[in-house]
């Protein structure tokens, strides 16, 4: 079923329903620069996982950008994409603050706001479209 081309779906969900009245595809946009200004509209939380604890770093943090990276390099195994292409990444605050999640009673150091992110331009698409969610 193609939701583009049909109107009042209804979709269930145990007691509750919804109707769709209308769906508009937006473009992708292409990014083709090195450089390129995001804002995190939700938290940004960099895990590392070692000896079944889990570390949560903020932009602040020395081991911020390493840890990204290594969540990244991970996320790229299931892409066509090389893990090296990670290494020259950057991403610098221009407006951000650290914020603190709490997610089931456990504190987690995360970061929102505006960033330069800066790196080949193949994989900042990668991150655009899959939106920098998945952690290690």
């Amino acid at each position: 079923m193609l939701l583009s081309t049909k109107k009042n779906i209804k979709f269930s969900l145990h007691q509750n329903s919804m109707i769709l009245k209308n769906l508009i595809l937006l473009p992708e946009k292409e990014i083709k620069e090195e450089q390129v200004i995001i804002k995190f509209l939700s938290p940004l939380v960099v895990r590392n996982r070692q000896e079944k604890k889990d570390y949560y770093y903020s932009y602040e943090q020395d081991e911020f950008l390493d840890t990204l990276k290594l969540n990244i390099k991970i996320q790229l195994q299931i892409s066509d994409l090389p893990e090296d292409i990670v290494e020259n990444l950057k991403l610098e605050p221009i407006k951000a603050k650290k914020v603190i999640v709490k997610f089931y009673e456990k504190k987690m150091e995360t970061s929102i706001g505006v960033f330069q992110l800066s790196g080949n331009p193949e994989l900042l698409n990668y991150l655009y479209k899959t939106g920098m969610r998945k952690s290690s």
